[in-house]
């Protein structure tokens, strides 16, 4: 175990050695983070291919790269083509030497990108961006079509830095492997490429109480967590002033400074003259020359106010600019700069007005966009290939025909079966629709291409009052099947000027708790860790666990993540982790993840963000790896890479649409955000769950384990053609398992269907077996057993204090009998867990009736506990009172004993609620067992083992 520093206490045991650090330390130093660093001859993009007007997602997002991303030269273009032009040019004319970040604005979804690939065509397979019209793109080339566009492509690709990266900044993208792959392709193969798997919100909110920041201090408490500025650099003028910088159209200048001083030595006269006439509130001359040397001269009505002594002042003025008068106020505040020795008075000018708006961006999941839409649920829907007698086809085709016996307007809300206002009240009392309501067809357009018709029904009024909207729409399945679905909806009435109050109240709610906030504007952090190989990434965690710093952990954090996107990761974790039962699972593996404490230490500093939640990255993680020399789109075939996959996307017929953006600007009246949401939406649609009953469940397990020993392509296609009687294939059953058991089992042939099922890069061996019980010991547990024992050893100061605080306060405790039963007690009670360790780690796992009595040691069995609880040569031996502390010794087993059936039942309660975790239905888990695809003996052990581990790193050594 790594030694505890002299000046704290490790934050958990740990049972993995790590390796030497190596040159970790030079590339911690050498890490990219927020903010890019700008370096000479090298330049950062961002293409917007969504036009800014009207409002919405393409407005909301150049104010968000114009306030996080300044130093991005921005471009608006129409197509790949023309992104590829724009680089060329600057390559090759406007002197930028090395291309870094290439960031792209656009609409998108699983199944393509809003992005024309060449300027000006008719061509449908040139019109948007998915894998297989870019594997008609690698035709073109191949044929000497585009000539233009390739040796341009070809001039940039040599201009790409050695740190370069591109990110989408699109919708969900991330989900669709193909895509993201071709995309990969296309710009060679020689950068990390980074999407989106959530949706990807931009908007422009406003700041104040009750809205998702209440204030400005509260908006940069924000930035703060997104590692945009320092904690603790600013004081509160000071962050004031920096979010008044950011608010939308409302600054006028940047921070300037009007004097600065040494923090070495003594104040000098003019500083400190500056400081008297700002807590004078008096506007000086000496005041007044760095304001006209900054270009902002103060006139004769300006004033001066103190909002801190010492601290933070303000000036306000009246500025005329082309025959316009309007106030201004200056924020003035002393920062300190450590790293420059430092102390510096800074001023900035805001605009003075009300309804102050700034830049948010977060990721919102399919319920969060839903909800934020305003849609209550899939009322029926039906697939494209559907058989006519499946009951998901025969819901959908009587809630169509009840609503068609309706007409423009009705009210028959019952036909044979279906009671529509039974329907609907079943998702909420307040949704249910009047005796008076009426069903209201407002809204019949016909797509053009495929001829389908988008329609909404109004629905009202409900016992609430308000309508509700029906909406029939056609999106597709990730799969690229034509789904026809029946949503429920809110209805938002909207004004002469077509705005929605009703809509911008509600959405501002949602967006007041709802979506994901990043810990960083970008993803700069994972395209510098993606950039190293499997081995520097070690030496790197290894040194950030060696030298931990809780300012460092988001670092560390992002590490761990990053050494799990590398291919190789798998066959590392495989052969440096034994899987032999009688070798004790750790309780954390710092190589691979955060201690406890650690975790803490991330949650106390930064937003609680998993970046392989949320963002996908294809280069490092993609498998197999391909081989190519130098431009991988042109030697290799997508069609080769993904054969009888993309002609899937053949059909797709690409929508006009938004995502989801909001615009304070657009509010009416101010204060109330008006979201830019469109009739037709780019979601796609994700089929419920097929009903599978349980002797059906059971049948396809079966078979499925009949089958094992087929080749791969044999057994998935034989999986594929059987199916349940309610449609569900076998080949979607083994998938449901392996998804969610993946970790809790090693399935059979199931792990070889790997590549085929998109299955997460998690060894299926004990050791994530045991991973996957911590992620549930820290949830459902609550340290109930570790608190109980703490109560007994409170008193010693044993557990909650670290160990030089421990012997100190045991140097002045009375002498004799309490400091040696003190230390007795402790050692027993860890001898014990060590023993039930043991136990668990046997097979079989007999648990059930354990009983480890440890009242009948020796007293040199007890010096020997004792002996071992020292054998890391980091704590300190002193004389015992072999009867104190054999006595001390004997209280904590016999403690541990009592307490034995408390800890058994949270590791059922864990066992329990991780297998509900992984599947609602009991019968299924039943059956799993039965199976023997499931064994809860071990998972049971392993939990417990867990538990141990975390107990044993709870309770401090001696």
């Amino acid at each position: 175990m790594r030694p505890a520093r002299k000046d704290q206490a490790p934050t958990d045991s740990r049972e993995a050695d790590l390796p030497d650090a190596g040159h970790g330390e030079a590339l911690f130093d050498g890490l990219l983070d927020y903010p890019l660093p700008q370096r000479s001859g090298v330049r950062d993009y961002v293409f917007h291919f969504v036009p800014a007007d009207p409002p919405g997602y393409g407005s909301a997002a150049r104010f968000f790269f114009h306030t996080f991303y300044p130093d991005h030269v921005a471009h608006d273009v129409g197509s790949l083509e023309g992104l590829i032009r724009v680089l060329h040019d600057d390559v090759t004319q406007n002197g930028v030497q090395q291309i870094r970040e290439v960031a792209i604005v656009a609409h998108g979804s699983p199944i393509g990108l809003s992005i024309r690939l060449v300027d000006a065509t008719d061509d449908e397979d040139l019109l948007a961006l998915d894998p297989l019209k870019l594997s008609e793109l690698q035709d073109r080339f191949q044929t000497g079509a585009l000539p233009t566009f390739a040796a341009q492509r070809a001039v940039v690709l040599d201009h790409f830095s050695p740190d370069a990266f591109v990110t989408l900044r699109v919708c969900r993208f991330g989900q669709s492997d193909e895509g993201l792959y071709a995309v990969y392709s296309f710009f060679g193969g020689g950068v990390d490429v980074y999407a989106p798997l959530k949706y990807q919100f931009f908007g422009s909110v406003f700041m104040q109480p009750g809205a998702r920041f209440r204030d400005r201090l509260a908006f940069h408490d924000h930035l703060v967590r997104q590692r945009y500025v320092p904690a603790g650099r600013h004081t509160p003028a000071r962050a004031t002033a920096l979010v008044r910088a950011m608010e939308h159209e409302q600054s006028f200048s940047d921070p300037f400074d009007l004097a600065s001083m040494s923090t070495g030595g003594g104040e000098p006269p003019e500083y400190g003259a500056l400081m008297d006439a700002l807590n004078a509130a008096r506007l000086s001359p000496a005041l007044r020359a760095p304001f006209q040397q900054h270009g902002f001269e103060l006139s004769s009505e300006a004033k001066a106010y103190v909002d801190v002594r010492d601290a933070a002042w303000r000036v306000r003025d009246v500025i005329t600019q082309d025959q316009e008068a309007f106030p201004v106020e200056y924020g003035i505040g002393e920062e300190v700069d450590l790293g420059q020795g430092q102390r510096k008075l800074v001023a900035q000018g805001t605009v003075v007005g009300d309804g102050a708006e700034v830049s948010l961006q977060v990721f919102l999941d399919d319920s969060e966009n839903a909800d934020l839409k305003g849609q209550i649920a899939t009322l029926a829907y039906k697939l494209e290939g559907d058989p006519a007698d499946a009951p998901n086809v025969e819901r959908f085709e009587a809630v169509s025909a009840l609503l068609a016996a309706n007409g423009a307007s009705g009210s028959t809300f019952t036909m044979g079966a279906l009671d529509l206002r039974e329907v609907i009240a079943g998702f909420g009392e307040e949704f249910a629709p009047a005796d008076t309501a009426t069903i209201v067809l407002a809204r019949d357009i016909e797509l053009p291409r495929s001829g389908l018709h988008l329609m909404t029904w109004l629905i009202g009024p409900t016992v609430a009052g308000p309508p509700l909207e029906l909406q029939l729409n056609h999106p597709f399945t990730n799969q690229r099947v034509r789904a026809h679905t029946l949503v429920l909806a809110r209805h938002f009435a909207v004004d002469a000027h077509g705005v929605s109050l009703d809509r911008a109240a509600w959405e501002a709610g949602v967006l007041a708790t709802t979506g994901t906030n990043s810990d960083s504007p970008g993803v700069e952090l994972a395209a510098s860790l993606d950039r190293l190989g499997l081995d520097d990434l070690v030496d790197l965690i290894t040194f950030l666990q060696g030298s931990y710093d809780p300012a460092r952990v988001i670092s560390l954090h992002h590490a761990h993540e990053a050494l799990a996107r590398k291919a190789a990761f798998r066959d590392w974790m495989a052969q440096r982790t034994p899987t032999d039962t009688s070798v004790p699972l750790p309780a954390a593996d710092p190589l691979t993840e955060l201690s406890l404490g650690q975790r803490d230490d991330l949650a106390e500093r930064f937003y609680a963000f998993t970046f392989d939640d949320t963002w996908r990255e294809v280069r490092e993680s993609v498998t197999p790896r391909p081989h190519f020399q130098h431009d991988l789109f042109l030697e290799e075939s997508l069609l080769d890479r993904f054969p009888n996959v993309l002609a899937t996307w053949a059909d797709i017929e690409p929508d006009d649409d938004d995502s989801p953006a909001s615009s304070a600007k657009d509010a009416r009246p101010p204060g109330q955000q008006r979201f830019s949401t469109t009739t037709i939406e780019k979601d796609t649609f994700a089929p419920p769950d097929v009903a599978v009953g349980c002797e059906e469940y059971r049948a396809a397990i079966r078979r499925i384990k009949e089958l094992k020993d087929l080749p791969v392509d044999q057994l998935s296609a034989a999986l594929a053609a059987e199916k349940t009687p309610g449609g569900k294939s076998y080949f979607d059953i083994a998938k449901d398992v392996a998804d969610k058991y993946g970790t809790l089992q090693k399935l059979w042939a199931l792990s070889e269907l790997n590549d085929i099922l998109k299955l997460p890069d998690i060894p299926s061996d004990r050791y994530e077996f045991g991973k996957f019980a911590l992620k549930w010991g820290s949830r459902a547990v609550g340290w109930e057993t570790g608190m109980a024992i703490a109560e007994v050893l409170e008193a010693d100061t044993v557990v909650l204090i670290p160990l030089a605080m421990w012997m100190e306060v045991l140097d002045t405790q009375q002498e004799g009998v309490e400091k040696h039963e003190a230390v007795g007690r402790l050692t027993g009670v860890r001898t014990w867990l060590r023993e039930l360790d043991d136990r668990a780690a046997r097979t079989p796992h007999v648990l059930d009736t354990v009983t480890i009595d440890l009242t009948g040691y020796t007293d040199q069995q007890v010096l020997d506990a004792y002996v071992a609880e020292l054998d890391d040569g980091q704590h300190t031996r002193f004389m015992l009172y072999i009867e104190d502390f054999h006595r001390g010794f004997t209280e904590g087993a016999q403690l541990m004993q009592e307490r034995w059936p408390d800890l058994r039942r949270d590791a059922e309660e864990i066992v329990s609620r991780a297998l509900q975790d992984a599947n609602e239905d009991s019968c299924r888990t039943a059956v799993l067992v039965d199976e023997q695809v499931l064994d809860l003996d071990e998972l049971r052990a392993l939990v417990i083992r867990q538990i141990v581990g975390k107990l044993l790193g709870k309770l401090r050594r001696v």
